[in-house]
């Protein structure tokens, strides 16, 4: 992960504390695991952002904040995954995670042309709900899972990778050499060709 790319680009602990806005939370922000960028922290908040992004109800950013404060992982990451569904994405999110619900439960595809009337929700909303849900939950918990495990696994490998580069940089004999005295500059000849007239 671009471990530094992320500490410039989030807030720390201290902005956050102090800001007047999120002063209601109080002694829950205190927890450094909520700013802290470790393998643990990242990975979980990827996980959990990502899940949270699919569950299609309202207050997505509350639940996501629940999550980080519960399982204490990186909070910032955590809310801005959650963006990933916003008024761009969610007509395609939601028509395939019905798709799939329907797949998943074996019923057959209704006409999903959702109209936001109290009339509607009571006569489809039975219909498209349950396969709605059941394919937001099993899409949540594969992009969660998969963020989860992608992030573990380059987190690792950049980690292992520096290692290397490190026992190869020990190992390098001319970087350890005792740098000597440097070789004086040649004396300049005296110039015995003869005067032109």
């Amino acid at each position: 992960m671009p471990r530094r790319f992320l500490k410039r680009k989030l807030p720390d602990i201290h902005s956050v504390l102090n800001d007047n806005r999120l002063r209601w939370i109080g002694l829950g922000l205190k927890d450094s695991d909520l700013f802290h960028l470790n393998r643990r922290s990242v990975s979980m908040a990827f996980g959990f952002g990502l899940f949270t992004a699919f569950i299609p109800v309202p207050g997505q950013l509350l639940i996501a904040a629940l999550f980080a404060l519960a399982l204490r992982c990186n909070l910032p990451i955590t809310m801005a995954l959650v963006f990933i569904s916003n008024p761009v994405t969610v007509p395609p999110l939601a028509l395939l995670c019905y798709q799939v619900g329907t797949l998943v439960l074996g019923k057959p595809e209704t006409a999903f042309n959702p109209q936001f009337s109290w009339e509607w929700l009571s006569t489809q909303g039975a219909h498209l709900l349950p396969p709605l849900l059941t394919g937001s939950l099993l899409i949540g918990a594969a992009t969660g899972l998969l963020g989860y495990a992608t992030i573990r696994g380059l987190w690792r490998w950049q980690a292992v990778r520096r290692w290397e580069q490190r026992k190869t940089a020990r190992s390098d004999p001319t970087r350890n050499a005792a740098p000597g005295p440097e070789a004086p500059l040649p004396r300049a000849r005296p110039d015995t060709t003869p005067p032109e007239n």
